[in-house]
């Protein structure tokens, strides 16, 4: 993902599941703190056919794995940003409105149309506007 020009629609793909990726990676993050938490609480480990590997080369390969779900993270956050930076040029109040409740809030249709009291219909009208405009805008 890193450097890669994302299309408007691979964009808000990403967002709509941000925090259900973020928290996903967590959850491995906290897992790889707990295995490290084990592999130094065993001692120091010797090299033998059972563990194959002796505590650092398990503590090296934990610190990578960890390194890599930093850099996944921070490609989520920078889609985010992007999104964030998208949706702020579009000129009209009402389609920044639903972008932003839909893809970085998560609401549902229904949730959007009542608080801009409005119809469903009326809020699909400006979401496609707005997926328009960013495509546009996207494009430059």
């Amino acid at each position: 993902m890193k450097q890669k020009h994302m299309s408007v629609k691979e964009i808000l793909e990403y967002a709509r599941w941000f925090e259900l990726q973020m928290d996903a990676k967590m959850v491995q993050l906290e897992r790889l703190k707990d295995l490290e938490q084990s592999v130094l609480s065993l001692g120091c480990m010797e090299e033998s056919e059972h563990f194959g590997e002796s505590q650092d080369g398990v503590l090296e390969k934990i610190g990578k794995m960890a390194e890599q779900l930093f850099g996944e993270m921070l490609d989520l956050l920078d889609i985010r940003i992007r999104l964030m930076h998208l949706i702020g040029t579009l000129g009209h109040l009402r389609q920044q409105t639903v972008m932003v409740r839909r893809y970085l809030l998560n609401e549902e249709w229904s949730c959007i149309a009542e608080d801009l009291e409005c119809s469903e219909e009326e809020v699909h009208q400006l979401h496609e506007k707005a997926l328009k405009n960013l495509k546009k805008t996207n494009k430059q």
